[in-house]
């Protein structure tokens, strides 16, 4: 934070831009039909305040979350994303992205990388990428749910989640 130009006073952060003194707050949505995403939230609010950052939570339900994340009506959401194991990255940082995330450096590398194939190309426009990424944070993944598996009652055997295999133990799984 202090490498950011923040400054901690007695009552949270702030910091001076264009004469202005901002003070570091903000709100978190998130949506009170998943009870362990709400308990998420109010630690991330307390650990958040102990440090000095006030942070109020916005609790909305069902369709005014959905609404509200349709709409891009937040500062900042807790929220799932459900990705595969090799995720499109339009996804995080194309147009229209959930987190309304816009680096104009970010989005001429989404532009080349979805149009080369040239390896080289791709290395060092990805590492920048990452670098940018690292830097700005428009992303925090808390947590992914890897003990989940979806097959038919049919298979039986030794059949558990891998993050890293989705044919984890396949040689113990059988049909019945």
């Amino acid at each position: 934070m202090i490498d950011a130009g923040w400054e901690r006073t007695g009552t949270g952060w702030q910091k001076r831009e264009e004469n202005e003194t901002k003070r570091l707050t903000f709100s978190i949505t998130v949506n009170t039909d998943n009870e362990a995403r709400v308990k998420v939230v109010e630690a991330i609010k307390e650990q958040l305040e102990g440090f000095g950052v006030p942070v109020s939570i916005r609790y909305l339900s069902g369709n005014n979350y959905a609404d509200a994340i349709n709409n891009k009506n937040y500062e900042v959401a807790i929220t799932g994303i459900r990705l595969g194991y090799s995720p499109n990255l339009l996804t995080f940082f194309g147009n229209g992205n959930i987190a309304n995330y816009y680096n104009e450096e970010v989005a001429e590398i989404m532009q080349i990388v979805s149009n080369t194939k040239e390896e080289n190309i791709l290395y060092e426009k990805y590492g920048r990428l990452y670098d940018i990424y690292l830097e700005e944070a428009p992303y925090i993944g808390l947590y992914r749910n890897t003990e989940l598996v979806v097959y038919n009652q049919s298979l039986v055997g030794n059949i558990k989640a891998n993050t890293f295999n989705i044919y984890h133990n396949i040689e113990k799984w059988y049909r019945q």
